[in-house]
């Protein structure tokens, strides 16, 4: 089951970035600027991703009743940077809401 939801979110991954590369096509064709801002939300999600994985560790993950050899190298850095990624997204996400809160409270006292 649980692999089955995995297939099923890689891809509605696969189809927003294949969206977001139609809509920078048509941003950059209606403005310029349109174009770069998705382009650097591209990019900097890639440098996150790549931090992550740089951070990530290629030791053995001892997993309880698990003999097999995937848990080292490669995927052991790879399902890190995965993890690191969502942290470091959702701490972006919580960090954004409070300023954006503070933002607003401070353009209400300027005006």
């Amino acid at each position: 089951m649980l692999i089955k939801w995995a297939y099923v979110l890689f891809g509605l991954a696969a189809l927003v970035w294949v969206y977001s590369l139609i809509r920078f096509d048509q941003s950059v064709v209606v403005k310029r600027r349109g174009g770069v801002t998705i382009l650097d939300i591209l990019v900097i999600s890639a440098a996150v991703f790549g931090i992550a994985y740089a951070c990530g560790s290629a030791a053995e993950v001892p997993i309880f009743g698990y003999e097999g050899t995937d848990n080292v190298g490669f995927w052991a850095r790879y399902t890190d940077a995965c993890v690191l990624s969502a942290y470091i997204m959702a701490g972006a996400a919580i960090v954004s809401v409070f300023v954006s809160v503070i933002y607003s409270f401070i353009s209400k006292k300027i005006k």
